[in-house]
């Protein structure tokens, strides 16, 4: 690992001293900090500690700006020790250790422009998604299209002054509608196939916008956070003047409208460095119960990870 000139010396001295038996062998020890090392590799790349007759132990790393933790520079990348963690105050999980539910009050927010998370799913006329999130202006929430105006499955907020003007996009039509409340606050959407609901959650108030439903499939996976286009490659929020505040809490995806057979995707947020079974998150992300996969993020910049209160 190329590093700084400081971490270098600390990597030094501690390798000596693994080496010749002063410390643990399985902690790593930096000031009054102490890493549990372990015989996994959960994150690549880890921190890796070559020990004389011993396999090799290793401390995960997180692309994450982590405090009160050692921060490592890798192909001007900057890491920190991810020390991992089981949550269930916030997360529910089987008797196998697989996460099968979240508070609904956490969520992934942008911090940045370009982060996005890539469903790996595919939508066609028969999709559904449900999701709740929060946006100012320029906000997307999820999107996949062969171009504007062809095979759309996309939902965002090109919004307006004082009025949240939503755009769904279906098949080769776009709609505008608008909903008086102010900005940034959360709202549940339900884009069934042709047919798109919108709940502002505080009042429970709620728009119903119908397209011509008709049959099509789209190209390119379904991103959130961003518009996918087939046609332009992946644009930051389509709307670039603002938007960097979209949280999104959940999202389910459904291949064929509301058949509960066919959910393809339960996604929730989770945080760099929790423990999911054998897995260790290796960033802020989502994880897809259905699959049980994580997905992180696709694209530049990165995500806040936090739960309303």
């Amino acid at each position: 690992f190329p590093m700084t000139i400081r971490f270098l010396r600390i990597f030094t001295f501690l390798m000596c001293a693994l080496a010749t038996g002063i410390a643990d062998a399985r902690t790593l020890h930096v000031g009054n900090h102490s890493f549990a090392l372990s015989q996994t590799k959960y994150t690549t790349p880890s921190l890796a500690f070559a020990i004389p007759n011993e396999a090799t132990w290793y401390a995960p790393l997180t692309p994450q700006s982590l405090i009160n933790t050692l921060h490592i520079k890798y192909n001007d990348t900057t890491y920190s020790i991810c020390e991992p963690f089981t949550d269930t105050v916030n997360y529910t999980y089987d008797n196998d250790g697989r996460l099968i539910g979240a508070d609904q009050n956490l969520y992934l927010m942008l911090n940045g422009p370009n982060a996005y998370i890539d469903t790996l799913f595919y939508p066609t006329s028969n999709t559904r998604v449900i999701m709740e999130g929060s946006t100012s202006k320029g906000g997307t929430f999820f999107s996949a299209r062969t171009a504007k105006n062809n095979n759309m499955f996309s939902f965002m907020y090109p919004g307006t002054a004082n009025v949240y003007t939503f755009r769904t996009d279906y098949k080769n039509v776009y709609t505008l509608f608008s909903m008086q409340h102010p900005e940034s606050k959360r709202i549940k959407v339900d884009k069934n196939k042709n047919v798109t609901t919108v709940y502002y959650l505080e009042d429970d108030t709620q728009q119903r916008v119908s397209q011509t439903q008709g049959n099509f499939s789209v190209p390119v996976s379904l991103t959130l956070f961003i518009i996918h286009d087939y046609e332009a490659g992946l644009h930051s929020t389509g709307y670039k003047e603002s938007g960097q505040n979209t949280k999104i809490y959940y999202t389910k995806i459904w291949s064929n409208g509301a058949d509960e057979s066919t959910l393809v995707r339960n996604m929730v947020p989770v945080p760099a460095c929790m423990r999911i079974g054998d897995f260790v998150v290796p960033e802020n992300g989502m994880w897809d119960i259905v699959n049980q996969q994580f997905y992180g993020n696709s694209g530049t910049g990165s995500f806040i990870y936090g739960k309303e209160e």
